[in-house]
C-alpha cells in the first residue's frame, strides 16, 4: 500500500476498469517468445520510472482526446441542420510560457502561437497598412517585428537528415510524425482564418501570483510590446478602423434623397452629405474606391442620416446649397485658373524676350572675349613672326616709295637699268632648289628631334611605371611581413595563453596537493593534541590523587618531584617559547625606539626611487585585450536595438595600468591607474579570467591605435604632469618619448 494507491483506485472506478489490471497495464509491459514451437510464452516486464511515467500520461492525454470528440460530436448532434455556409468559431489557445526546459508540447504551443501572431500581423497590420497606400490615404507607416525569420527556422528542414549516410542507417521513415500532423492540422486552420472574418482578443497576464486587483506595469508592457499591440494601437490611433465603398453609401441613403440628388456620382454624393452634416475632415477620408472612418465617426453619421424628416428636409437644403456653391468655386476657380494661366504665358513671354537678348548678349560678349583671348594667343605665340610681317610690309611700302622717286628722275635711268640685278631661270630654280633643300633639312631635324622627345617620353613613363610597381610590391612585401609578424604574435599569444592556462592547473593542482598534505599534518597534529592533552590530564589527576596521599600521610611532594622527567620540556624548548614571546612584547619599549624602528624599516622596504621604480615597470609583461559589452538597460532589447561597446585594458603585469570604454552614443571614457584608481578594474589579471577567454587578447599596436585616436596620449601627459599617475610600463614609455 503505498501513497498513489487511493489514486489508483479512484481512476480504475472511474474508468470502470479493474484496479490490478490498470496498475499492471501502467507498470509493465507484455513480450511474447516464440522459441520452442508456435505458441510462445507470455513475459511481463516491468517499467521503469520514466517509462511508468510516460504510460500514465500518454493514458490521460487519450482519455482527454475522446472526452473533447466526445463533447464536440454531442454539441453536432444538437444542430437540427447537418449542413451550413455560416459559422461563428472560438478559437482559445494557450499563450507563451517560460520553463527552464521545454516539453515537445509547450514546443508545438509556442510555433502555434508564432503562426497564429505572424497572421495576426498580417490582418492587422500588413493588409490595413497596404490598404491604405493603395486608396492613397497618406497614412504613417507603423513598422512592426516579424516572426518569419522564427517561423522559417523552425519549419526548416535539417540537412545532416537528408545525408546518404542516414538514409542508410535509419531506412525509409513509413509513418507520419506527431510534428507533421500538427503543422499540417495547423495550416489547415489558417486557411480556414484567412477565408473568414476574423476579431482578435487578447489577453494579458497581470501578475506572476495569479491574485486579483494587483497589477505590473513592467510585465504587462512587456506582453503588450512582444504581442505587437504597441504597433496596432499606433496604427489605430493615426488610421481610420471603419471604411464603406461609395457605391455602399450611396445605396444605402439614396432612399432619403430626392431624385435630383441620387443622380449624381457615388463619389460625389458622399461628399455632398458630409459636407452638409458639417462633419470634421479630420474625422474621414476619401480615397480612391471607398470612405474611411475614424474610431466611432460611422455610426455618427448613420446616426444624423436616419433622424427625423424635418431634420432630413433641412439636410436637403444644405446639400443643394452646398452644390450650388461647390459648383460656383469651380467656376470660379476655372476663371481664375484661365486669367493666371494667360498671366503666366504673358510673364513667360516676357522672360522669353528678356532671356533671348541675355542671350545674345552673352554671345557677343564672349565672341569678343574670344576674339581678345585668340589674339592674346597668337601674339603670345606668333609674335615674332607678326613682327617680322610687319617690318617687311614696311620695307616693302618703303621700296614702292622709293622705286617711285626713282622714276620721277629723268637723269641716271639707264645706270641704275644696268646696275640692277637680273636673275636668269637657271639662277631661280637653283636658288629655289637650295631653299627646298634647306626646308628639307630643317623638316628632317624637326621630325628626328620629334621622335627623341617621344622615346624619352616612352621611357620616362616606363620608368615611372616600373618606379610604381617597385613601391606597391615593397608596400605588398611589408603588409605580407606586418601580417606575418601579426600572425606569430597571436600565435605565441595563443601559445602563452595556453601555457600559462596549463601553468594554472599545475598550480592549482600543487596547491590541492599541498592543501591535502596539510589537511593530513593539521589532522595529525590535532591527534596528537589530543592525545597529549589526555595524557597531560591524566598525569594531572595521577598527580592530585600522589598529593592526597602525601598529605594524608603527612608527607611533603614537591611538584618538581612528581613529573616524570621524561615528560618535561627540554630547556631549548623553554627558551625559545621564551623569546618567542619576547619577541613580540613591546611593553618596556621607549617613544623614541618604536618611532627609530619604525621609521628604518620604512625606509629599508619602500625606498623612494623613482628610476628603479621606472626601470621595474618596464621590466614587467606587458598585456592587452580588448571585450565586448551591452549596457543592462540593452540587454533584454531586441538585437537590431541593442547597442554594444567595446572594453579595452592594459595590464602592466598582474595590475591594470590603462583602461578604455568605448560607447556607441558618448564619447570615449579614459582611465588611468593612479589617477581612477576607483573607477577602474580591481581585480588582478588571474582573477579576471582575461588570460582564459579565447580571443580577448589583442595585439599592443592595435591598443595604441585606439588610445591615441581618443587622444589617450594627451590625457596621460596631464596625469604624470599633475602626479596622480601611478609608475608603469606606458608613463616611462611616455617620459622617455617627451625627453
Amino acid at each position: 500500500m503505498n501513497q498513489s494507491s487511493p489514486t489508483l483506485a479512484y481512476c480504475a472506478d472511474l474508468l470502470g476498469l479493474d484496479q490490478e489490471d490498470l496498475r499492471v497495464s501502467l507498470t509493465t509491459r507484455v513480450m511474447l517468445t516464440t522459441a520452442g514451437g508456435t505458441k510462445g510464452t507470455v513475459i511481463k516486464v516491468p517499467l521503469k520510472v520514466e517509462q511508468a511515467n510516460n504510460a500514465r500520461d500518454a493514458l490521460a492525454k487519450a482519455v482527454y482526446s475522446c472526452l473533447f470528440d466526445h463533447v464536440v460530436r454531442r454539441v453536432n448532434q444538437c444542430f437540427p441542420f447537418s449542413t451550413t455556409s455560416n459559422f461563428i468559431g472560438v478559437l482559445d489557445i494557450a499563450g507563451f510560457e517560460y520553463f527552464e526546459h521545454n516539453s515537445f508540447e509547450q514546443f508545438c504551443i509556442n510555433y502555434c502561437n508564432e503562426k497564429l501572431q505572424q497572421f495576426f500581423n498580417e490582418r492587422i497590420l500588413k493588409e490595413e497598412q497596404e490598404l491604405y497606400q493603395k486608396e492613397g490615404l497618406g497614412v504613417r507607416e507603423v513598422h512592426y517585428v516579424d516572426n518569419q525569420d522564427c517561423i522559417d527556422l523552425v519549419e526548416a528542414k535539417l540537412n545532416s537528415n537528408n545525408s546518404k549516410e542516414s538514409k542508410q542507417k535509419a531506412g525509409k521513415l513509413s509513418f507520419i510524425s506527431v510534428g507533421n500532423k500538427f503543422k499540417t492540422q495547423l495550416n489547415l486552420l489558417l486557411e480556414k482564418l484567412r477565408s473568414t472574418g476574423s476579431s482578435f482578443i487578447r489577453c494579458v497576464k497581470p501578475n506572476l501570483k495569479m491574485v486579483s486587483h494587483q497589477f505590473e506595469g513592467a510585465q504587462i508592457l512587456s506582453q503588450l510590446q512582444c504581442s505587437g499591440m504597441v504597433s496596432v494601437l499606433d496604427l489605430m490611433q493615426g488610421g481610420f478602423p471603419s471604411r464603406a465603398p461609395f457605391h455602399e453609401l450611396y445605396n444605402m441613403y439614396k432612399q432619403y434623397m430626392p431624385d435630383k440628388l441620387t443622380r449624381l456620382d457615388p463619389r460625389l454624393f458622399c461628399k455632398a452629405l458630409f459636407k452638409a452634416l458639417g462633419l470634421n475632415e479630420n474625422d474621414y477620408k476619401f480615397g480612391l474606391t471607398r470612405v474611411f472612418f475614424r474610431p466611432g465617426k460611422f455610426a455618427e453619421f448613420d446616426q444624423i442620416m436616419k433622424s427625423d424628416p424635418d431634420h432630413l428636409a433641412e439636410l436637403v437644403k444644405k446639400v443643394n446649397q452646398w452644390l450650388v456653391v461647390s459648383r460656383w468655386k469651380k467656376v470660379q476657380w476655372c476663371s481664375l485658373s484661365v486669367i493666371k494661366l494667360k498671366e503666366k504665358m504673358n510673364v513667360l513671354t516676357l522672360m522669353f524676350a528678356c532671356v533671348r537678348a541675355w542671350v545674345h548678349m552673352y554671345s557677343r560678349v564672349c565672341a569678343h572675349a574670344l576674339l581678345c583671348a585668340l589674339t592674346r594667343v597668337c601674339v603670345r605665340s606668333y609674335g615674332h613672326s607678326i613682327d617680322g610681317m610687319v617690318k617687311v610690309r614696311n620695307l616693302k611700302m618703303r621700296m614702292e616709295r622709293f622705286n617711285e622717286v626713282v622714276g620721277a628722275l629723268k637723269e641716271g635711268k639707264q645706270e641704275m637699268a644696268q646696275l640692277a640685278t637680273v636673275m636668269t631661270r637657271k639662277e631661280i630654280n637653283q636658288k629655289y632648289q637650295g631653299l627646298v633643300k634647306s626646308s628639307e633639312q630643317l623638316l628632317s631635324s624637326m621630325q628626328k628631334k620629334k621622335q627623341e622627345e617621344e622615346e624619352l617620353e616612352r621611357l620616362r613613363l616606363i620608368e615611372e611605371e616600373m618606379e610604381r610597381e617597385r613601391k606597391r610590391r615593397e608596400e605588398e612585401d611589408q603588409q605580407r611581413q606586418q601580417d606575418e609578424s601579426d600572425r606569430k604574435k597571436k600565435s605565441e599569444m595563443e601559445h602563452k595563453r595556453k601555457h600559462e592556462e596549463e601553468e594554472r592547473k599545475r598550480r592549482e593542482e600543487e596547491k590541492r596537493i599541498m592543501q591535502a598534505e596539510m589537511d593530513i599534518q593539521i589532522a595529525l597534529e590535532r591527534e596528537e593534541d589530543v592525545q597529549r592533552s589526555a595524557m597531560l590530564e591524566q598525569e594531572r589527576r595521577d598527580r592530585e590523587l600522589a598529593m592526597r596521599i602525601a598529605q594524608s600521610e603527612a608527607e611533603l611532594i614537591t611538584d618538581d618531584a612528581q613529573v616524570d622527567p621524561s615528560l618535561r620540556r627540554g630547556s631549548q624548548v623553554q627558551a625559545l617559547k621564551a623569546a618567542g614571546v619576547k619577541k613580540y612584547d613591546l611593553s618596556k619599549w621607549k617613544y623614541a625606539e618604536l618611532r627609530d624602528v619604525i621609521n628604518t624599516s620604512c625606509a629599508q622596504q619602500n625606498p623612494a626611487m623613482v628610476t628603479q621604480q621606472q626601470e621595474i615597470a618596464m621590466n614587467r609583461q606587458q598585456r592587452y585585450f580588448r571585450i565586448p559589452f551591452i549596457r543592462p538597460g540593452d540587454q533584454y532589447k531586441d538585437p537590431q536595438n541593442k547597442k554594444k561597446g567595446w572594453w579595452y585594458a592594459h595590464f602592466d603585469g598582474p595590475w591594470i595600468a590603462r583602461q578604455m570604454e568605448l560607447h556607441p552614443d558618448k564619447q570615449p571614457i579614459l582611465l588611468v591607474a593612479g589617477k581612477d584608481d576607483m573607477e577602474m578594474c580591481e581585480l588582478s589579471l588571474e582573477e579576471t579570467g582575461l588570460t582564459r577567454k579565447r580571443g580577448a587578447e589583442i595585439l599592443p599596436r592595435q591598443f595604441e591605435e585606439i588610445w591615441e585616436r581618443c587622444d589617450g596620449i594627451t590625457y596621460l601627459r596631464n596625469a604624470i604632469e599633475s602626479k596622480q599617475a601611478r609608475p608603469t610600463y606606458a608613463t616611462a614609455m611616455l617620459q622617455n618619448l617627451l625627453q
